[in-house]
C-alpha cells in the first residue's frame, strides 16, 4: 500500500515493499513479482500542498475513494508523483529481488 512506503512529502520507507517479497520468496522461491504501485499523496503532502488537489466547481477537494486526490493540473503534484513513482521504482530494482520483477502497475484513481 502506498500509505506504508510514501509515508510524507519526500519521505519514503520501503520495509514494507521488502517484508512482502521475502515472505512471497520464502513460500514460492521462484516467483516472479508484478508491483502494484498506487500513487496517492500522503497526508502530510495534502497538508502541506492544498491547493494543488482536484476541487469542484464550488471549490471543495474531490476525494478519490478514500483519499484525496492530487490535480494532474499541478506541476508540484506531477513532481511528487514523478519522485515517488522514480524512489519506488529505484529501490525495487536495487533489491535483492530486482531480477523476479516482472513488471509494473501503476495506479492512481484521478
Amino acid at each position: 500500500h502506498f500509505y506504508k512506503w510514501w509515508v510524507g512529502d519526500g519521505k519514503y520507507d520501503f520495509a514494507d515493499l521488502d517484508r512482502r517479497a521475502a515472505l512471497i520468496g520464502k513460500d514460492n522461491p521462484d516467483a516472479y513479482f508484478i508491483w502494484d504501485i498506487d500513487l496517492y499523496p500522503p497526508q502530510e503532502w495534502v497538508d502541506r500542498h492544498p491547493g494543488e488537489l482536484c476541487v469542484d466547481d464550488r471549490a471543495e477537494r474531490i476525494p478519490s475513494g478514500r483519499y484525496t486526490a492530487y490535480s494532474f493540473a499541478s506541476p508540484v503534484a506531477r513532481a511528487a508523483m514523478k519522485d515517488a513513482l522514480a524512489k519506488v521504482i529505484e529501490h525495487v530494482e536495487q533489491s535483492p529481488y530486482a531480477n523476479r520483477v516482472f513488471g509494473y502497475r501503476i495506479n492512481s484513481f484521478n
